[in-house]
């Protein structure tokens, strides 16, 4: 990443912004370190609102420091020289590339900034993402100056559209966490899974083969005489192949003699809940295989019976 700051021009002006909240939408603070040829540094840090989003806050940095550039220019400090933006929100620059006229102010404003800038100064404005928190000297200025921004005491602004969206989603997601780690349902797969996982696996497969697996996560498919039973009385709960007591999902994957090829040809070598519900994509295919073709057999030995 040090490759990437140091192959822009020497004499170009070089801002480092960041904008942040706490939890994503409470005291905002900005900051930006801005580093002029010759060595000379300027800091800016100041707070952004009760309420307001990261997203509104980073735009806002970006915004300021290229104000105080253009302001240092005509002053004096040097001569007009290219600029680059360092930033580690993409989503601004995702913003940013694709605005259009029903983009939130804030964003628009900025644009309109750039574009006089680059059309009164002759000069280009280059916008560079860097990831965060790697020890990037200008990164960890701007970190700690929009820190301080969001400890001062905040201004009293209008909530944006945007923000208020993200405090109802930041809200609505909280209590939705809350109550998974307190409530009484799926706790077999609270005990794998605490929080959602965007990489879970599970998100990868075709929209069938997905219903099986979280089926058999939550105990919850009514393809399982265990689970028949808890809704109709009638139905007993014992399992088709073996007479065992209960066709759960355990016994199924794990425990059923008659399932026990299928099982070595399909399973890990050591399966259990979180290699067999819980690993890769191509595992949990197999995994619904598994279930489809005990499905078959039962039917199978059911009509045999």
């Amino acid at each position: 990443m040090l490759e990437t700051i140091e192959s822009y021009k020497k004499t170009a002006i070089h801002i480092y912004t960041d904008g942040s909240a706490f939890k994503a939408t409470i005291n905002a603070g900005l900051g930006a370190f801005l580093v002029f040829p010759k060595n000379k540094h300027f800091e800016i840090s100041a707070p952004c609102g009760d309420y307001c989003s990261n997203f509104q806050a980073e735009i806002e940095a970006i915004t300021i420091a290229l104000q105080t550039v253009e302001n240092k220019l005509y002053e004096g400090v040097q001569p007009p020289s290219d600029i680059v933006v360092f930033t580690d929100s993409q989503s601004t620059l995702q913003a940013l590339n694709s605005s259009t006229s029903n983009s939130p102010r804030e964003l628009t404003t900025l644009i309109v900034i750039i574009h006089q800038m680059i059309s009164k100064l002759n000069i280009n404005i280059t916008l560079q993402w860097i990831p965060g928190h790697i020890d990037i000297m200008g990164n960890e200025k701007a970190d700690k100056l929009s820190k301080a921004g969001s400890s001062m005491e905040q201004p009293d602004r209008p909530v944006s559209y945007l923000t208020l969206r993200s405090m109802l989603v930041n809200n609505h997601k909280e209590e939705w966490l809350n109550q998974w780690a307190s409530g009484n349902t799926g706790r077999a797969m609270y005990r794998e899974m605490t929080t959602p996982n965007k990489l879970d696996s599970i998100n990868f497969l075709p929209r069938k083969e997905q219903s099986t697996i979280f089926q058999l996560r939550t105990g919850h498919t009514p393809l399982l005489n265990y689970h028949l039973n808890k809704i109709n009385s009638t139905q007993l709960p014992l399992c088709r192949h073996c007479a065992h007591p209960f066709e759960t999902v355990n016994h199924i994957l794990f425990e059923c003699p008659s399932l026990i090829h299928l099982r070595q040809t399909l399973l890990p070598l050591q399966p259990n809940i979180t290699n067999t519900l819980y690993g890769s994509a191509e595992q949990l295919k197999k995994t619904a295989h598994f279930f489809s073709l005990a499905q078959s057999a039962k039917e199978l030995t059911a009509q045999q019976q």
